[in-house]
């Protein structure tokens, strides 16, 4: 196993442990179930630099798993580099705090959001990419299959606000989960003529 993989699949164990976790160590008032993960790392929050850490750790093993994997294919390679980037850059701008009693920067905050959003964005272009150049055809539904449930979830999750948390936690299970699949299996890819059309 490349040592890229054994960063992403250590980033991703660490992951699962700081998003069910730290929310015990948090402000009194998290919720797991109705807060995020942004939050969970939000402005003021107590330990909220251990999850802008795993932001940091997620973002650059994305980058450098999926780079070492993907060899030729520059379409998809861009996507988990914007992807990677974003995710990285929310952990330097940090979402507002739960307590809305607490002093914040809005402009931060803001900053955060269109961050999260590209990030989200990126993930989802990048799974749909994946779809087009996966080898195996079980493969490549699957990876549709993360498109759509990270948009379906991404566009619900603040319909309910009082799962917003859960809904959040179980696009970066799935997601991250499957990135990682892909990786340690080195589930095969077309050709690149295949798809060039040469």
């Amino acid at each position: 196993m490349q040592w890229s993989i054994k960063f992403y699949v250590g980033a991703y164990a660490l992951m699962l442990a700081v998003i069910f976790i730290l929310p015990f160590y948090s402000s009194e008032n998290y919720s797991i179930l109705e807060h995020t993960t942004s939050e969970l790392g939000g402005q003021g929050m107590p330990h909220a630099w251990v999850m802008n850490v795993v932001f940091v750790l997620l973002g650059a093993s994305s980058i450098l798993g999926s780079w070492a994997y993907l060899k030729s294919y520059w379409i998809p390679k861009l996507l988990i580099l914007v992807f990677g980037l974003a995710l990285t850059g929310t952990a330097f701008y940090s979402h507002a705090p739960t307590d809305p009693a607490m002093p914040f920067s809005a402009w931060e905050d803001q900053a955060h959001s269109h961050l999260a959003k590209v990030t989200g964005f990126a993930f989802t272009c990048f799974a749909m990419t994946m779809a087009f150049i996966l080898k195996q055809r079980q493969q490549a539904l699957l990876a549709a299959l993360v498109a759509v449930w990270d948009t379906v979830l991404s566009a619900t999750m603040f319909e309910f606000p009082m799962v917003t948390g859960l809904f959040q936690r179980l696009i970066f299970m799935v997601s991250f989960g499957w990135l990682g699949y892909i990786l340690l299996s080195e589930t095969a890819l077309k050709d690149y003529r295949e798809t060039s059309g040469n």
